[in-house]
Parts: C-alpha cells; sequence; structure tokens
C-alpha cells in the first residue's frame, strides 16, 4: 500500500524531507519565547545562541525564525536596557551570521542554480504591476495556510488582526517573533533567494496554527458568556473542509500523470539508435532500470545537432517544461538543429514527442504510428 497509494508517496515526497523545516521553526520559537522573558535563565540564551549556530546547516527556513527571534531579542534589549541582554543578542547575531555566511560559502552557492530559479519562478514576488505587488503577499500567505493545513487559507487571513491585537497585549515577544519571521520569509522571496509555495513554505505551517488558534481563543473568550456555541460552530467550520476533502479522496482514484502510458508507448516503438529525454527520470527507472539513453532533462538534447541514423523521444508534461522553455520554443529550437517532429501522442498529463534529422522524414514519418 505505501508504494502504491498516492497520499502515501506525496507524504513522502512532499511533506517528510521538509517536516525539519517545520520542526526548527517551532523549535526556535519556543526557546526563543522562553528565553526572552524576564525571568528567563542562561540556558534558555545559551541555546539560542547554539541553534544560531545549527539552524541553516539542518534547514534553510530556520534562518527566517532566527531572524523573527533576533527582532524581538532587539526589542527587548530596548526595553529592558539589560548589558547581559545586549552581550546575548550581538553572540547571537555574531553566531547566525558567521554560520549563514560559512554555510552559503561552502554548500549554498552550489544549489542555487538557474534551473531551481526557474523551477520555483511562480513562487517569487511578482512585481509586474502595482496591483499585482499589493495582492501577491495575501496571495501567498493564502496558498501557505492551504497547504499547512488544506483548509485555513480563509480563516488565517481573516484572523491575523485579531491575533496580533491580542499577542499585543498579552505576548508582544511572540507577536514580533511572528512579524520578523514573516517579514525575513518575504524579504528573501523578494530577491529571489527563497521560493514560497507548496512544501517548501511547510516552515510556514506552526505560524498559521498558532495565528488560527490565537484568534479561535479570543473568540472563545470574549463568546463564552451564553455563546459558546459559535466557537464549536466556527471549529466545526474550519474542519469540514478537510473533513469533504478526505472523504472524496478516499473514494476516488486521482491519476496525476500517466507516465507508464507514455513510457510504454515509447518502448513499443524504440528503434536502435534512439534516445530519450524526460522531465521524470526517477519513474523511469522504476519503470525500466538505468538506461544510458535516457536523460533526466530533456533539455540536454537541444543542442545536439541532427545526425543520420539517431532520433530523439521528449516526455514532458503539458505546459512549460522543466528547462526554462514551453514546448513552442523547443521545438523551434530542434527545428534549427536539423530535427523534425515525426510523431506525437498525448497521455493524461504526459507529452510524447517524437524527433528526427529532417532528411529522414519521408524514411520514419509512420515510424512511431499505431
Amino acid at each position: 500500500m505505501s508504494a502504491t497509494s498516492l497520499h502515501s508517496i506525496l507524504h513522502a515526497d512532499e511533506v517528510k524531507p521538509y517536516s525539519l523545516d517545520a520542526f526548527y521553526t517551532v523549535l526556535i520559537l519556543y526557546v526563543g519565547y522562553h528565553g526572552l522573558q524576564v525571568d528567563s535563565s542562561k540556558c534558555w540564551l545559551t541555546g539560542l545562541v547554539s541553534l544560531a549556530a545549527l539552524g541553516p546547516w539542518a534547514s534553510f527556513p530556520s534562518v527566517f525564525a532566527l531572524c523573527g527571534v533576533g527582532v524581538a531579542w532587539l526589542g527587548v534589549v530596548y526595553r529592558r536596557r539589560e548589558r547581559r541582554i545586549a552581550v546575548g543578542l550581538l553572540a547571537y547575531v555574531i553566531m547566525g551570521a558567521t554560520s549563514c555566511f560559512l554555510f552559503g560559502h561552502l554548500c549554498g552557492r552550489h544549489q542555487h542554480t538557474r534551473f531551481m530559479t526557474t523551477w520555483w519562478q511562480n513562487a517569487f514576488w511578482d512585481f509586474s504591476s502595482p496591483l499585482t505587488t499589493l495582492s501577491w503577499p495575501f496571495d501567498c500567505l493564502f496558498n501557505l495556510a492551504n497547504y499547512s493545513t488544506t483548509c485555513l487559507g480563509v480563516p488565517f487571513l481573516l484572523s491575523i488582526p485579531i491575533c496580533l491585537a491580542v499577542l499585543r497585549r498579552r505576548s508582544w515577544i511572540t507577536a514580533m517573533m511572528i512579524c520578523g519571521l514573516t517579514g525575513s520569509a518575504f524579504l528573501a522571496n523578494a530577491i529571489q533567494k527563497y521560493p514560497l509555495d507548496g512544501r517548501v513554505g511547510l516552515f510556514f505551517g506552526p505560524i498559521v496554527w498558532l495565528t488560527t488558534a490565537t484568534a479561535i481563543d479570543a473568540i472563545y473568550v470574549r463568546s463564552r458568556t451564553g455563546w459558546g456555541w459559535l466557537t464549536v460552530v466556527l471549529v466545526l467550520g474550519l474542519l469540514s473542509s478537510d473533513i469533504i476533502r478526505t472523504y472524496r479522496s478516499s473514494v476516488r482514484v486521482v491519476t496525476v500523470g500517466d507516465f507508464h502510458g507514455a513510457f510504454d508507448y515509447v518502448h513499443q516503438h524504440w528503434q536502435t539508435g534512439d534516445s530519450i529525454g524526460m522531465c521524470a527520470h526517477d519513474v523511469y527507472r522504476i519503470y525500466y532500470g538505468k538506461d544510458r539513453h535516457a536523460q533526466n532533462h530533456a533539455g540536454n538534447f537541444l543542442e545536439i545537432r541532427a545526425t543520420p541514423g539517431r532520433r530523439i523521444w521528449l516526455v514532458t508534461m503539458p505546459g512549460t517544461n522543466h528547462f526554462d522553455l514551453d514546448i513552442t520554443q523547443v521545438h523551434d529550437r530542434m527545428v534549427m538543429n536539423g530535427w523534425q517532429k515525426i510523431d506525437e501522442r498525448h497521455f493524461h498529463c504526459m507529452e510524447v514527442r517524437l524527433f528526427a534529422p529532417t532528411a529522414m522524414q519521408g524514411k520514419d514519418e509512420n515510424a512511431g504510428a499505431d
């Protein structure tokens, strides 16, 4: 079941690798909250400095939680004017900045590639127009909340002002940590250093739950004198969307993409000397094992000049593919290099195209026909 269940596969691919990000968000904020209290011990502050050194190496977005704690720490220094707190903040900043610099120099610069930037291009702040610039942060927060909770996008946006108003009275330190984390994440996104969408935004899940829970608690406190049922209705309303989604996914099989049909078609019409480029090499290896003629990146074939006796299969998903070009541009590039499309088949969320040298068009025009 674990090998064939769509939900298990999505959990292993979309959640497990990024759950450490959510864990570090909780851990850093928890230690930060206790460490910045008036009666906190040195152990909490030492723990914060240690997390500043370890965090960037264990989780990329832990830097945002560290920034949130740093903003709150700065507010504590301003209010309390204690030398011990100021020295602790200085050590925290130095340790965090040094750790980030070393990680960026040794590891991060190799992972910030043009390919990854293009892959996540829709997850960066859109400055194409003034209206889009203003609306994009709200769309982003809505999507982050929906992804990490499956249903709390709208309630989260509505609960933000309530949460901040409540936390301003109950715990201004928590409010500053949340604002600092969110602000630093959006700043990194604006300069295209970290995308905010889907699984890479899972670190924001604890903020969504904290904000929504604070708002629900505030509503409950105000309404418990005869209006306690309002809280029950609100909670059930929040859960109803997830209950319906779970029921639908339990009784309906969702086909993400007909990989098997696409790859099987290629192998049915395979000829000696053929090569294949694709956007799902791992799936291909599950069906057919390692193949030296298969390339994980369909764009690897775009610069190859056409040679007699050679054909190229491209297996891609519809729309913009993962090599910076849409399929029309791919076709034009192949034609420029002497290739011509001689076959095309469409499967569910998958597309198969066969290219051959232009001179072979007459001989191979039926090579891929049934």
